[in-house]
């Protein structure tokens, strides 16, 4: 009742002092006090109307974080925060805690693309991209589909690959990708680039099992007879596995049966 009388009081008068402090006092209360959430909510909403109004952007944002500590359903909770990170970005130019805001509402919808878009955005003026890719495969990993997921999981990835260098952390993702996808198409570009990306890392063993994986899928004769090459020799010389190396040569003769190298690889190797 009282906030109904303050909000009639602020309607012909907007700057009377007494009401917004009134209002605002409303707001920051704690769920236990008198007011109701309906009320707060009500409070909040004219409080940010004013403040928008004055241009006083700072005030706005300390009550639209106020709200997030109401009971909001997840529409509601996902509008403030969208509000939250459009003031923070374009009217206070804190970058930093509007990129922050951003994360919480990928997070919240993973499926929408602008928000990623508006992160990566925010990620490329503040130069953070690793921070944006870590964000981005943390989420991934948290929800529980991966058909959610892939589509994140592949935004870090091509981060990982355009900005970054930490073929550690980039090739962790793709094994990450491997086990979540089933569509060819991603999987050989996955193994293309573990395969340089385990090249680069001086890992024999994992290398070779992805040559053998390329080799195995791969409708490309040629791309074939390379990872089958390259896995026997890596199996041979780096691995000491003979009989794998042996196994990779003769994959080697069923598509080129007068290659010198497979047979001599496989003399050597038995």
């Amino acid at each position: 009742q009282a906030l109904q009388v303050t909000e009639s009081i602020l309607e012909r008068r907007p700057t009377d002092t007494s009401a917004l402090e009134l209002l605002d006092r409303s707001v920051d209360s704690t769920p236990d006090e008198s007011a109701s959430f309906a009320a707060q909510a009500s409070a909040a909403k004219h409080l940010i109307e004013h403040y928008t109004r004055l241009e006083q952007y700072t005030e706005a944002v300390r009550v639209l974080e106020s709200e997030l500590r109401f009971a909001l359903t997840p529409s509601e909770r996902t509008a403030v925060l969208h509000s939250l990170a459009d003031l923070r970005a374009n009217q206070l130019n804190d970058l930093v805690g509007a990129f922050r805001i951003l994360v919480e509402l990928v997070a919240l919808e993973p499926t929408l693309t602008r928000n990623r878009l508006e992160l990566e955005e925010l990620a490329e003026r503040l130069s953070q991209y690793r921070e944006y890719a870590e964000a981005l495969a943390r989420i991934a990993l948290e929800l529980r589909d991966p058909r959610v997921s892939l589509p994140l999981l592949m935004d870090a990835l091509r981060v990982y690959a355009t900005k970054l260098d930490n073929p550690e952390r980039e090739s962790q993702l793709h094994e990450q990708l491997l086990k979540w996808t089933q569509d060819d198409r991603l999987i050989l570009k996955a193994l293309a680039a573990l395969d340089g990306l385990y090249s680069k890392l001086d890992d024999p063993a994992n290398l070779c099992r992805v040559l053998e994986m390329r080799a195995e899928r791969e409708q490309d004769i040629e791309v074939q007879l390379y990872a089958w090459r390259g896995g026997a020799r890596l199996a041979l010389t780096a691995l000491d596995e003979s009989q794998r190396a042996v196994d990779d040569w003769r994959h080697v003769l069923s598509l080129a049966p007068k290659d010198r190298e497979a047979l001599d690889g496989l003399v050597e190797g038995l």
